[in-house]
């Protein structure tokens, strides 16, 4: 019998816990996946606005540099210098050449980031080469001139039309003709066609933008747990937290580095994806943000973050655990309340129990008083009457016997 009543307590511990604990498991459970959805998609649009925000800071960069190209093109310094090629004066093309340097070297100071600012002619000549040098701006003499028909950012310029713009991809700069300058220095160029009033080429006018102040740009913008790659349609690191990786490409330092090489699942996905894309590869989540210039029509490069995925849904985690902590907590009050009033219910009935007993081995002496809940003593108080009618029953039943002996 006492286990059986032990098993009543522990079925009722079982039910009174499955009724507290179930709801609050399945609304925890719902209210978690709920908040980790949103916490993982604020993580997510985290890691995009990281990339929007570097890319805008690109963009803020270059923003000025079509329209400093076309200022110098439509600029009376420009214009004059064209007029007097055509008189074929040349001491007026002198006078007015030296106003042009002047002119391209005030210019040249006053913006404060462009490595070269240059006029070529039709042939790829340098006319005018205005050098940037630790922030100052100097005149680079004629006799040190160089003709630059050979480099593709000369030729693609002077086919623009009017109006016309070429921006290059972004790489190293030559110290001369197939040797790179050191340390390497990365630069954007800017070309435009010269044309006179009669439509007439005159040249070009050409901008190196200074490319360092965006892999520095990139550099800052490094957080932990996350690594920030800048690389160029076909893969090769322009900026990589290991500086030994840049400049891999073909057409600058040849080291072979390169981002499909480190995670050779992104090259289809990269190569495929135009808009800026987010997706799980392995433990990584990773970010791409194509990077535009002039009004989206040329794409210098790809930034791409890669960060593991414990650190990117951290907050994801920290809830999760928070969750199990709390629900942990809950459960142990629970069951300690539970417990509490598994025993409180079953204590009377136990108490009852061996009354009966009592009762059942003819001990009608004990008064039957179970204190407990109003159906309890209900049962406690029938008892009572029950011993009360049998100790009455038991007296008469005695009487009856000794009358019929005598």
């Amino acid at each position: 019998m006492k286990n059986y009543l032990y098993s009543i307590r522990f079925q009722i511990l079982l039910a009174l816990l499955l009724a507290s604990l179930l709801p609050l498991i399945v609304l925890s459970s719902y209210a978690l996946n709920a908040n980790s959805a949103i916490l993982r998609e604020h993580a997510i649009e985290q890691q995009k606005s990281r990339l929007s925000l570097v890319n805008e800071q690109i963009q803020m960069f270059f923003q000025g540099v079509q329209g400093d190209l076309f200022y110098l093109r439509d600029s009376n310094d420009v214009g004059l210098y064209m007029a007097a090629v055509n008189k074929g004066d040349e001491a007026t093309r002198q006078l007015m050449l030296t106003n042009l340097r002047n002119s391209f070297k005030q210019f040249s100071q006053n913006r404060g980031i462009y490595d070269q600012v240059r006029l070529i002619d039709t042939q790829g000549m340098e006319v005018v080469r205005i050098q940037l040098t630790n922030d100052k701006a100097e005149v680079i003499p004629e006799n040190e001139l160089l003709n630059k028909m050979s480099r593709y950012f000369v030729t693609e310029s002077l086919k623009q039309p009017e109006g016309g713009l070429y921006i290059s991809p972004l790489d190293l700069k030559e110290k001369s003709p197939g040797v790179l300058e050191n340390p390497p220095r990365p630069s954007i160029r800017y070309g435009t066609s010269l044309f006179d009033s009669a439509k007439k080429q005159h040249g070009m006018i050409l901008l190196n933008t200074n490319g360092n102040k965006v892999i520095d740009l990139l550099a800052s913008s490094q957080i932990a747990g996350q690594q920030l790659f800048f690389v160029s349609p076909d893969g090769f690191y322009f900026y990589h937290p290991d500086s030994t990786k840049m400049w891999g490409g073909p057409n600058d330092l040849k080291t072979g580095f390169n981002l499909f090489q480190d995670y050779p699942e992104l090259k289809d996905r990269l190569s495929k994806e135009a808009a800026p894309s987010s997706f799980m590869l392995g433990k990584n989540f990773i970010s791409s943000l194509p990077v535009k210039l002039n009004a989206g029509k040329d794409t210098i490069g790809t930034l791409v973050a890669v960060a593991n995925d414990k650190v990117v849904f951290a907050e994801v985690w920290s809830e999760l655990w928070r969750f199990l902590g709390i629900a942990l907590i809950v459960l142990v009050l629970s069951a300690l309340l539970a417990f509490w009033l598994a025993r409180h219910i079953s204590k009377p009935l136990e108490q009852l129990t061996e009354v009966v007993e009592k009762l059942s081995q003819g001990d009608m002496d004990t008064p039957v008083a179970v204190k407990g809940y109003d159906k309890t003593e209900l049962l406690s108080a029938a008892i009572e009457r029950l011993r009360k009618s049998l100790i009455i029953f038991a007296r008469r039943a005695g009487k009856l016997s000794g009358s019929g002996q005598s």
